[in-house]
């Protein structure tokens, strides 16, 4: 499989909104534990952001190994299934009054909760 990466560094730095998330693409995470080139790609991307200044997230994480990968690696946000499937605003805001109030206790959302980076 060959991944063609487009970067249009160019194009980035030209712009004059000011990004503050860089945000890595689920078709990279599916290949976390499968591709050590593309989790060496994910690294620099990480890297590349904090050089810059900016947060990163990882979007599209439905795996404990790829969620544990991208912590221990530095990423800022992680988002996903892994933590929960969508949800409505209202159902949202019942989970972060559980978690701040000590109900939940177990489970992927606790875990983001007690490194104290909430689910993005």
């Amino acid at each position: 499989m060959t991944w063609p990466i487009v970067c249009s560094l160019f194009f980035f730095f030209k712009q004059k909104t000011a990004y503050e998330i860089l945000k890595i693409d689920k078709s990279f995470i599916d290949c976390i534990g499968v591709s050590s080139k593309v989790e060496t790609i994910i690294a620099s991307i990480i890297g590349l952001g904090h050089s810059l200044g900016l947060g990163v997230t990882a979007e599209g994480v439905e795996q404990e190994s790829q969620y544990e990968y991208l912590r221990d690696i530095g990423c800022n946000y992680i988002q996903g299934y892994f933590f929960s499937k969508p949800v409505s605003e209202d159902a949202f805001a019942t989970i972060l009054d559980n978690i701040d109030d000590g109900k939940v206790t177990t489970g992927p959302i606790i875990l983001e909760a007690n490194a104290q980076a909430k689910i993005a």
